[in-house]
């Protein structure tokens, strides 16, 4: 990313490496640093999109102290604690995976919502965070882990969502064109594909479309 220069491909390599953090990986002190400098080289730029995006990440990963006042609206809102109102954005816009991060950030009650949405979503580093925190928070009831069986070929077990999002993939659409298109995150995009290769068992997107073809799931 780096290499192109082009801070809106720079800016969201750093938000999946905060997202990293937060969900409990660990990276390079220096990375950490550099993160920082591309927050602020988005600052220089004046684009809200990516600073709220950036900093909210890092905000929510412990990496920096608040999240700057220039930051879109959604993600300062995230980035600042008012989980409410950034969920209820997301929701409105259907980006279902922001907002299982805004309710996770929630009381026992919106981090329930929060795992019952990253389970079908398949995001399942969220999930398993959401679980260790409610567990240890003593709530009673926990969903358990969703049982992975042996994924077969066939329409079965995908949503009409995925389905539309494979046929995209079938017409040679990368995941940026497909959020375009359907006015999604990148982000929910990207946990849709690996819901629907996990499904159809397939290691790549060209695999899947070769599958979904064999089994007629392409118009």
């Amino acid at each position: 990313a780096n290499r192109t220069d082009e801070i809106q491909h720079i800016a969201r390599v750093g938000s999946i490496i905060a997202e990293h953090v937060w969900l409990g990986g660990s990276v390079d002190v220096a990375l950490i640093g550099q993160l920082r400098d591309v927050l602020d080289r988005c600052l220089q730029l004046r684009a809200p999109l990516f600073i709220g995006q950036l900093a909210a990440w890092l905000r929510l990963a412990d990496l920096i102290d608040e999240v700057p006042d220039s930051s879109w609206e959604p993600y300062h809102w995230l980035g600042r604690g008012e989980w409410r109102r950034a969920a209820e954005w997301f929701s409105t816009r259907g980006i279902p995976y922001e907002v299982a991060v805004a309710l996770s950030q929630g009381d026992d009650e919106a981090k329930l919502q929060a795992l019952a949405i990253a389970d079908s979503l398949g995001a399942r580093p969220l999930a398993s965070a959401l679980r260790s925190a409610l567990t240890a928070a003593g709530v009673q009831g926990v969903p358990k882990r969703p049982r992975q069986t042996s994924p077969e070929p066939g329409v079965e077990g995908l949503t009409p969502r995925q389905l539309e999002i494979l046929q995209l993939l079938g017409e040679g659409l990368t995941n940026a064109d497909i959020a375009d298109l359907l006015f999604l995150s990148t982000r929910t995009v990207d946990h849709h594909v690996s819901a629907i290769l996990t499904r159809l068992g397939a290691r790549n997107r060209s695999q899947a479309v070769h599958i979904a073809r064999r089994a007629q799931l392409l118009a």
